[in-house]
């Protein structure tokens, strides 16, 4: 499963979000999904990144992720999650039923998760946790400071590398903490995810799009863009048991029955055209297409 992070400025959110996603993803049953954040393109703020028209190119740009999270600052502003609300309902309009998008807002600042993370020991003994949760200059007024008393400021993120990968460690707590946006957005994955299939979408082939079984053909596996496989034979000899299993590759995830064949491939694979992305079908000894561009 492959997971695009969006945040409205990566520079150094990235360092926060990528290890929390990661372990989240993990305490809901997909400790193998694929995390990445989006460096391309760079959102650049609050104002940019809801904007339907710059989601819906990142939406377009990355075909081969799975689930899409957009997560942004909150800022104390009670109709950010509107707004979230609103990209949620046109990205399910525009993407397959397999294929995910959804918004959370951190209270108030994503600087926060990585606080929550810290034992209260740590803090200084002044500090109230309901006091961080409603600042609205959370990232000043406690983040910075925690950073600063650790000597962190110098390291990529200025401690968000350090204090990231820590709230991630203390996962428990952190959800514990912040249940109106960490909670929230889990339990959200989770009704997401249940049920989720890769070719959810997918009609049942029609026969009408079987390959002829006497030529050779070539099946090219484009899978993440990065493990591409060539499998050669008649369309009797290129067996589904040659294929081998790539995390959620589709080939082998059980779902479709009619891939013990190329030519069960080839007419399963057309009626999914997002599907053409991943696969490339031509006869032996014909020039293959070019190799779709790389998805990280």
């Amino acid at each position: 499963m492959n997971v695009l992070v969006i945040p409205e400025d990566f520079r150094k959110d990235q360092y926060i979000l990528k290890p929390l996603i990661q372990k989240m993803f993990a305490e809901i049953g997909k400790p193998n999904a694929n995390v990445r954040v989006c460096l391309d393109p760079l959102m650049g703020g609050i104002s940019e990144a809801t904007k339907w028209e710059r989601i819906k190119k990142v939406l377009d740009l990355y075909p081969m992720v799975n689930v899409f999270l957009l997560i942004v600052d909150r800022d104390g502003k009670e109709t950010r999650r509107q707004s979230l609300d609103g990209l949620e309902m046109s990205a399910a309009g525009h993407l397959s039923t397999a294929r995910k998008f959804l918004a959370e807002h951190a209270w108030q600042e994503i600087e926060v998760w990585a606080s929550a993370g810290q034992e209260k020991q740590l803090w200084p003994k002044e500090w109230n946790w309901a006091d961080i949760r409603q600042h609205r200059d959370p990232k000043e007024a406690y983040f910075e400071p925690l950073a600063n008393s650790r000597n962190l400021q110098n390291e990529p993120g200025q401690g968000r590398t350090t204090l990231g990968k820590e709230a991630a460690a203390n996962y428990a707590r952190v959800r514990t903490l912040c249940q109106e946006d960490i909670q929230q957005l889990e339990d959200r994955l989770k009704v997401a995810l249940s049920g989720m299939s890769l070719f959810a979408h997918v009609p049942k082939m029609q026969l009408r799009h079987q390959l002829p079984r006497q030529p050779q053909i070539r099946v090219t596996v484009h899978w993440a863009s990065r493990f591409p496989r060539e499998f050669i034979g008649s369309g009797s000899e290129v067996k589904r048991s040659t294929i081998p299993s790539w995390g959620d590759n589709p080939l082998t995830s059980g779902e479709p029955r009619n891939l013990q064949t190329a030519s069960g491939i080839y007419r399963y694979i057309r009626g999914c055209p997002s599907c053409f992305r991943l696969f490339d079908f031509h006869e032996f000894g014909t020039r293959p297409p070019s190799r779709p561009p790389a998805l990280w």
